[in-house]
């Protein structure tokens, strides 16, 4: 199985809608869910998932280490702060 269905789910933090994507390749499903999250600017693996699927890695992190691309409550904040302001959120 491969493929996106269409199917979405709102990010908690941000509202960007993030694709479920069936990826037989990545997730075994012998294995707890079966389910899994990528991270494809991240991960090697979750980005060649990604490209199997056409999504675009999404680069939230600055060289000096700022977060970008994100929203107003997070943008510009340094990666430190901004664990902090994840977790009180």
């Amino acid at each position: 199985v491969k493929g996106n269905q269409n199917i979405y789910i709102k990010h908690p933090l941000t509202g960007v809608q993030l694709p479920i994507i069936l990826d037989d390749i990545l997730v075994d499903k012998e294995l707890g869910s079966g389910a899994v999250k990528i991270t494809p600017a991240h991960d090697h693996n979750d980005f060649e998932c990604a490209k199997r699927h056409s999504i675009v890695p999404k680069s939230i992190l600055s060289q000096e280490g700022r977060i970008i691309n994100v929203n107003d409550t997070f943008n510009d904040l340094d990666r430190y702060d901004a664990r902090e302001a994840v977790i009180e959120a």
